[in-house]
């Protein structure tokens, strides 16, 4: 159906939310205006695109969203500001190679409940669709449920920028400009101690309880007293949790062997229900020990759900059982 040289796509029904986004490293790292809540409409937008369709790139698009969905995670009392914010604001994408910028209007025009149909219609004009769509070899993917958690956008922003790195580069260590990550957020904390407090340590703090990410950071290079760029340590949960059962394998290494059949005892009597002649097995046979040792300490770790019997699944790893 064509309106105005414009192609409808109607997303009310068969609006379902994917588990990923994926977007443009160019957008990820370019300036915005945006708030917390514009990006979230944002978001939900780029989550229904179809990276397989052939879109016209000749035509300007609507896309359709269902206003009860975006109010899941949009307030309808901000929802008309934030749409006003996401047609009137640029962004500004950079390219630093070229020493070169390009400026865009993503949705020039945007149309709520028009003709009472309960649906925000955004009008994506067909250079915005194409910028996009293109993502190249190289681009950000991000889960969008932890996105849309977020009530900070600064913390959107780190997050889209640590799963970029994540994905394309494989890289927990990077390092960026401090000028340049004042000005793709568009923020006003000009200084690194303004900026660690009220960016950097709100990320960090999101991160831990939404995305289960540790996030740390420190000075990388410094004029001065001045800080010039900061360098990002990214760790995973189950980073952590490989950290830790390695930390104690270390430690049962390097034990008195003595020592750790009492602690290893302790353990069994507690948490097993092993039979008299397991027990004997595991406790007087140093292959047998070190696999007790470190699957107990990957069940302790959330490495390993056991679903049933922690019993029966070691018994099961030591080969009990086996004829």
């Amino acid at each position: 159906m064509f309106v105005s040289n414009k192609i409808i796509i109607d997303m009310d029904s068969t609006f379902e939310l994917k588990k990923n986004n994926y977007q443009p490293n160019s957008l990820t790292l370019s300036r915005q205006e945006w708030g917390v809540n514009e990006r979230k409409i944002l978001g939900l937008l780029i989550n229904q695109l179809d990276f397989n369709r052939d879109y016209d790139p000749e035509k300007s698009h609507i896309f359709k969203l269902p206003i009860q969905e975006v109010a899941k995670y949009v307030d309808y009392k901000y929802m008309k500001a934030s749409l006003d914010n996401l047609q009137s604001c640029k962004i500004q994408v950079f390219n630093k190679e070229k020493d070169t910028f390009s400026s865009l209007v993503l949705f020039p025009e945007y149309h709520y409940n028009r003709d009472n149909s309960g649906k925000i219609e955004m009008i994506v004009t067909n250079s915005s669709l194409v910028f996009l769509l293109n993502l190249g070899k190289e681009y950000t993917k991000y889960n969008l449920d932890i996105f849309l958690q977020f009530q900070s956008v600064f913390s959107q922003r780190m997050y889209e920028i640590v799963m970029m790195e994540l994905k394309n580069n494989h890289r927990k260590s990077f390092e960026y400009e401090l000028d340049f990550l004042q000005q793709i957020f568009d923020t006003k904390y000009n200084n690194f101690a303004n900026f660690k407090l009220r960016v950097l340590d709100k990320a960090r703090n999101d991160f831990f309880e939404k995305a289960d990410l540790i996030l740390n950071y420190e000075p990388a290079k410094k004029k001065g007293k001045k800080v010039i760029s900061i360098k990002f340590m990214i760790q995973t949960a189950t980073d952590v949790k490989f950290e830790a059962v390695e930390e104690e394998m270390n430690d049962f290494r390097k034990a008195d062997p003595n020592q750790v059949v009492l602690v290893a005892k302790d353990i069994m009597l507690r948490e097993y229900k092993f039979s008299r002649e397991q027990e004997f097995m595991i406790l007087n046979s140093p292959d047998l020990l070190t696999t007790f040792v470190e699957i107990n300490s990957r069940i302790d770790n959330g490495l390993i759900k056991i679903r049933s019997s922690k019993t029966h699944y070691l018994a099961k790893s030591l080969g009990f059982g086996k004829k």
